[in-house]
């Protein structure tokens, strides 16, 4: 017992010695060099400049600005700097220079970087007068000291001397030369301007006198400093000093107290207990404040911040839904319309509503989008009260959510502070509530049924929160629900407990009938996006987390931890199910990383509450010891923060993005736009801020958020990657490649698209060169580029013949066709069961039909056609919730046509199609209040209570009981985990990187057909092929290729198999194969770089 509690006493100081290791950040470095051919004859400087950018990232509002002797000119100004580009810069400016001698030109380069702060760089260009001149005997000096001038003369005339500073992003005061006789400095900030915080800026200045009658010139270095505002440091004498570098001091003074109490001072009065209690878990819940930028929550600007910036135009919509009655709807204005909100969750988007009236919409998206995972470590301490652990282990078991929160192993797994950042909030917001469902089931099962007041009240808690959970985020929903499970499968009565959850989960999916019903009735139009992700040991287990490993593996595990126990199987089960199941496997991850860190927090805590008198004091050290080790890492978090909460109107390029989006106005019914994937893109606020262009006014855009809502998504994606740079192909099981011009032409009337925005040089180069289309304008870095010829219209008669197909894998035959027989010679339209199609060959007089668009709203489309009885392509996504009526007697259909638009056939002149949902409304509204009546149900019988109530209290070590069980369940996982197909696929290109081709060809080759999605397929298949040439075994890959193209002829890697088939068969002297496969490439792929080479 004595060397236990020596051991407890002196854990602390052995954390407290390695939270103070250095943390070491690198900035990323920006500079400009220049080469220059100037010369002065005495009254003009003549020449050019030619200025390199080193940077990995543009700049923006750049200013040139020469200073000569006298006079500052602006050289030049550019809207934005592309990386290591040059640009060239001629010179001719007036000056007087009555001395010959040496000279330079003074530049200084104020500009904005991505964050959109103001800074500068500063260069000095040399020049000569007349002859050559000897050097100086002497230089005079000058020292800039905050607004302090210090000169050195060196004994020379004073009235020959003077110095000339380059400019910072700030005007400079006096604005002409300085001489000895100035003795002050004054800089004035320019309005409007953020600039660096905490920052030393070298500048550059340049000192003139005269000696020997020759002029002489010399750079020296100066710095401006700027404080925590931004604001410059007039007395650097002070030191800048930011509050927030103090927090991991504080917390290290707050550590060393704490350690103290607990070594050397008695046993708190348990009267300090609470208090002692609750500022520790209010310090863990609010430390993490100080790095996620409150003060810019207030700000009413709309968010931005990867996935955060198109979240804001849905956060408008669903508002606007919400005040006409409605918690979903069709959106036409991305993805060529789709169904808004049926296929996603919709609670946070209920609590950004619920608050706008307050803050105003977009302050009220920062607070809904930020506050879940900041309250998570509070939901942790709440499952511990409700578990009934100790104040050590609730505190360090909240201390292990804390770690959590701050790990910068990945970005969007969902749960950590930068994946709420990049978008995932919703995620969050059912993480939240997560832990509180453990805890509240804990004490349902443990209730009497001997007393029932409790056992009501916990059916009633936690059925409200399994609502939550369900309408928060479906992730959550499945890991509350297996989570549950295994809790309850753990309890004496495990029948019951079982009983219980399914209970439970059934009264809240029924409440949420309203949305659910809706979302399960129309699941077969939306797209699984079920990527396997390489994952390493430091994404699994981050640095913030090590701690709570080293505890799990150290402290004994003991009774009562069966909630975080039971998340990390249901975590778990979940990561190797995934793939199985057309689901992402990151999306579980984080759940058993949570549940590992608070098992070791409430394993720790446990400890030292049965091992130390002076546990409480000993947990709330550890605590201060974890935060300012964790304050340290907290960089990347804080500058995320920062960027997202200031939101669009703070970027650099903001006034060049609204004012695209005012440009590209446009009613419902007008073409669309489509824009450049690119990665530079992120300067308005994210690569994703071009789907949220109408909320700024824009017309339609093709892209949007919710991809895998969206049956248009592959589609749109194809015709993003032909006009891109840098594609961002995002649909694994629908991966996109480049087309040619004639393709992409052909693709933007199909899509009833004439307007396209670029960025990269490259691809404006491409499309302006090209006399189809039209350059309306540029905008910034945007290019917008209009075809002077679209030749389709939103509604137009079908003049081509109809295919028809079954519905079933509709979508990979219709995708396959648009890149391989578009434009369509026969138009396929694809069928349900017993669906028939009245028209095959469209009469010749439907080619004459002359369309009106009367009416388009977002969910009602009216038009008047002359030819009634013609098919009429309606190119908008189809959805089972259209309804169309013509004024015919019968039901009209709406018929889906590929590539994935609708289609009637009119029986009267007037068309009228209308979003309506119908039946499953009215089913889904009947179902919630059946819903809420099976709770107040269960609650008031008491024969329910009776049947579901436990026998006796729950026991704490059920897990531990049923641990054959346990570990014959992991030992499956451990065998699916293996035997999957992903997994596997992973493991051959581990091998072929590691010199292993043969055996990697042959795990291919065993893999690839066991794949989901004929895209997967298409590239396990392709690297097999591609494993036997890197194994030099040529002839071996040439069937796999060849079983490609009559597999998967419209897949990714269809060009380069041509071309491999081709190289192949040069190789083997085969002549006439490489001329066939040759033919093949440039007919089927003329737009592919493969193509291109020889």
């Amino acid at each position: 017992m004595i060397l236990q509690d020596f051991f407890s006493r002196w854990l602390l100081v052995t954390l407290l010695v390695w939270c103070m290791l250095p943390n070491i950040a690198q900035a990323d470095p920006l500079s400009i060099t220049a080469d220059s051919t100037l010369n002065s004859d005495g009254t003009r400087i003549i020449g050019e400049i030619r200025l390199v950018l080193h940077s990995s990232r543009p700049i923006y509002h750049v200013q040139i600005i020469g200073q000569d002797q006298t006079t500052a000119y602006e050289l030049a100004t550019w809207p934005f700097w592309d990386p290591n580009t040059e640009k060239k810069l001629p010179v001719n400016l007036p000056t007087t220079h009555l001395t010959a001698g040496q000279y330079h030109l003074l530049l200084s380069v104020p500009f904005q970087d991505v964050s959109g702060y103001w800074t500068a760089v500063s260069l000095a260009i040399p020049y000569g007068v007349n002859a050559t001149h000897p050097p100086p005997k002497a230089i005079p000096t000058l020292t800039v000291h905050g607004g302090n001038l210090i000169w050195n003369t060196v004994g020379l005339p004073t009235d020959s001397i003077s110095a000339t500073l380059s400019r910072p992003p700030w005007h400079l005061s006096p604005t002409t030369a300085l001489t000895p006789n100035d003795d002050h400095l004054q800089l004035i900030a320019q309005p409007n301007r953020r600039y660096p915080t905490n920052t030393d800026m070298t500048l550059l200045a340049r000192m003139d006198w005269l000696e020997g009658g020759s002029h002489h010139s010399h750079i020296f270095d100066w710095k401006v400093t700027t404080d925590s505002e931004g604001q410059w440091v007039s007395r650097p004498g002070a030191t800048v000093f930011s509050p927030m570098d103090a927090i991991p001091w504080i917390f290290r003074v707050l550590a060393l107290l704490f350690a103290f109490m607990a070594i050397w001072v008695r046993v708190p009065d348990p009267k300090w207990e609470p208090l002692m209690i609750g500022g520790g878990i209010l310090g863990l819940t609010l430390w993490p404040l100080f790095y996620l930028s409150p003060g810019l929550w207030m700000l009413s600007t709309w968010p931005t911040g990867g996935d955060l910036a198109s979240h804001a135009y849905y956060a408008h919509v669903f508002t606007e839904m919400v005040a006409q009655g409605r918690i979903s709807g069709w959106l036409p204005e991305v993805f060529a319309g789709f169904p808004a909100f049926i296929h996603y969750f919709p609670l946070p988007f209920l609590l950004v509503t619920a608050l706008s009236p307050l803050l105003d919409e977009p302050v009220a998206l920062k607070w809904i989008a930020m506050i879940p995972a900041l309250l998570l470590p509070l939901s942790c301490f709440g499952m511990g009260t409700l578990l009934n652990w100790s104040p050590s282990a609730r505190l360090l078991a909240a201390a292990g959510t804390t770690g959590f929160l701050v790990n910068t192993g990945n970005t969007i797994w969902g749960g950590n502070f930068l994946s709420q950042l990049s978008g995932e909030f919703a995620n969050s917001w059912g993480f939240l509530f997560v832990p509180l469902f453990l805890g509240s089931l804990h004490q349902l099962l443990a209730s009497s049924r001997s007393n029932t007041a409790p056992w009501r009240r916990w059916m009633l808690v936690t059925t409200l929160l399994t609502l939550a959970i369900a309408m928060s985020h479906g992730t959550a929903w499945l890991m509350a629900l297996v989570g549950g499970l295994m809790m309850a499968g753990s309890q004496k009565n495990p029948a019951k407990g079982v009983a219980t959850v399914l209970t439970i989960h059934l009264a809240a999916a029924m409440m949420a009938g309203i949305w659910l019903l809706p979302f399960l009735s129309t699941g077969a139009w939306t797209i699984p996006n079920d990527g396997a992700s390489p994952i390493v040991l430091h994404d699994l287990w981050p640095e913030s987390l090590w701690p709570f490993g080293l505890a799990v593996l150290f402290f004994r595990l003991i009774p009562g931890l069966s909630a975080p126990l039971s998340l990390i199987i249901a975590g778990i089960t979940g990561t190797v199910l995934a793939p199985w199941m057309g689901l992402a496997d990151i999306r579980f991850i984080p759940y058993a990383q949570w549940g590992v860190a608070v098992l070791g927090g409430a394993m720790a805590g446990t400890w030292l509450s049965t091992h130390s008198r002076r546990s409480l004091g000993l947990s709330l050290g550890i605590l201060a010891v974890l935060i300012s080790w964790w304050s340290t890492q907290m960089t990347q978090i804080t500058v995320w923060s920062q960027w997202n909460m200031a939101g669009y109107q703070s970027k650099a390029l903001s006034p060049e993005y609204q004012q695209l989006a005012h440009t590209l106005a446009n009613p419902l019914s007008a073409p669309r736009v489509v824009v450049e994937h690119h990665p530079f893109n992120d300067d308005v606020g994210s690569t994703r801020a071009m789907e949220a262009l109408p909320l700024f006014g824009s017309g339609p855009v093709l892209e949007g958020l919710y991809m895998e809502a969206s049956i248009t998504g592959p589609f749109i994606y194809q015709i993003q990657s032909e006009i891109s740079r840098f594609p961002s192909s995002p649909l694994v099981r629908f991966p996109s490649m480049g087309g040619n011009l004639q393709q992409t032409i052909n693709h933007l009337r199909e899509f009833y698209t004439d307007t396209i925005v670029l960025r990269s040089p490259e691809m404006q180069k491409r499309f302006s060169q090209d006399s189809r289309f039209v350059n309306t304008g540029r905008i910034g870095p945007f290019e917008v580029l209009k075809l002077s010829n679209l030749n389709a219209k939103l509604v137009e008669p079908i003049t081509t013949p109809l295919g028809t197909a079954a519905r079933k894998d509709w979508m990979v035959t219709a995708f396959q066709r648009f890149i391989l027989n578009h434009p369509y010679v026969e138009r396929m339209v694809f069928l349900e069961d017993q669906q028939i199609l009245p028209v095959n060959t469209p009469p010749p007089h439907c080619s004459n039909a002359h369309v009106t668009i009367e009416t388009m709203e977002r969910e009602t489309l009216i038009f008047t056609t002359d030819q009634p009885g013609c098919p009429h392509l309606i190119r908008m996504a189809y959805h089972d919730f259209w309804q169309v009526s013509s004024g015919g007697t019968g039901k009209e259909s709406v018929y889906l046509v590929e590539p994935a638009f609708m289609m009637v056939i009119p029986v009267q002149e007037r068309v009228t199609l209308r979003f309506d949902p119908g039946i499953i409304l009215v089913w889904g509204k009947a179902l919630t209040v059946m819903g809420l009546a099976l709770l107040v149900f269960l609650i008031r019988r008491n024969r329910w209570i009776y049947w579901l109530g436990a026998t006796v209290q729950a026991p704490t070590g059920g897990l531990r009981r049923h641990g054959i069980l346990l570990l014959l369940w992991l030992g499956l996982l451990a065998v699916l985990a293996m035997e999957s197909p992903e997994a596997n696929y992973l493991a051959a290109h581990r091998l072929m990187t590691r010199g292993h081709p043969t055996e990697a060809a042959r795990l291919f080759g065993q893999t690839w057909p066991r794949r989901k999605g004929w895209a997967k397929q298409a590239e396990g298949l392709f690297w097999g092929s591609r494993a036997w040439e890197l194994a030099g075994q040529g002839p071996t890959a040439v069937p796999g290729y060849r079983q490609l193209l009559d597999q998967f002829p419209a897949s990714y890697w269809a060009p380069e198999s041509l071309y491999r088939l081709a190289k192949q068969a040069q190789s083997a002297g085969d002549t006439t194969a490489y001329h066939s496969y040759r033919q093949q490439l440039i007919q089927q792929h003329p737009g592919s770089h493969w193509t291109m080479r020889e």
